[in-house]
């Protein structure tokens, strides 16, 4: 699926954690301050469609810039923040219409196809998925709409498995750290050791 494979990066991780946070930092300050515009009137109607796709690319940046970190990401200080990202999609959704439901629908996709022992990949992966399904039902709710059964019940099940990978992320970083097993030790022999000049066995022999 072209759009699930749009979510997750290609190949290992390879971004510097302190780089990617302090990215993270510039695209969700510009991706809370176009949300605050577009809420307003400081975004004319025509610009609307370019400012939205604009916002688009800056979450997939941070979704990919989470996804490549190097070093052990934590749950608690490298997630998205939650309330701050559906405020966005909400005001996406809100002025034009952004397909928050598909965007979800992509997300959890790509959890799935998260290989099996990286959680913080599922992490967010789902995180995101959960933000654009509670966004879409919420904007049914506030218009009278009855939620459809299949988003209720994915809602859910993605909520269910973020209990679970908060807490097996919990409980990695909460385990000390392996230790290397000590090299081998080299192995001399007795003469190599005590004179380098030894002669090899055997050349001291008296000949028949």
């Amino acid at each position: 699926d072209a759009s699930a494979q749009a979510l997750r990066p290609q190949g290992a991780r390879k971004a510097s954690g302190d780089a990617a946070r302090a990215a993270l930092r510039h695209y969700e300050r510009a991706l809370a301050e176009f949300g605050a515009a577009l809420r307003g009137e400081a975004i004319p109607e025509p610009a609307v469609a370019k400012t939205t796709a604009t916002m688009a690319s800056y979450l997939d940046r941070c979704r990919v810039l989470r996804l490549e970190f190097v070093d052990a990401p934590d749950a608690e200080r490298d997630a998205a923040n939650g309330a701050a990202r559906r405020d966005v999609l909400a005001a996406m959704l809100e002025r034009a219409n952004y397909a928050v439901l598909a965007r979800g629908v992509a997300a959890r996709k790509a959890a799935l196809a998260v290989v099996d022992d990286d959680d913080w990949g599922r992490y967010v992966c789902y995180a995101e998925a959960a933000d654009c399904f509670v966004v879409y039902l919420k904007s049914l709710d506030a218009d009278g709409t009855p939620a459809p059964d299949a988003v209720t019940r994915a809602t859910r099940e993605v909520l269910g498995e973020l209990e679970t990978l908060i807490a097996r992320l919990n409980n990695k970083k909460e385990e000390p750290p392996k230790e290397e097993p000590p090299p081998p030790a080299a192995t001399t022999t007795t003469a190599a050791v005590s004179d380098p000049h030894a002669c090899p066995s055997g050349l001291l022999r008296d000949s028949d």
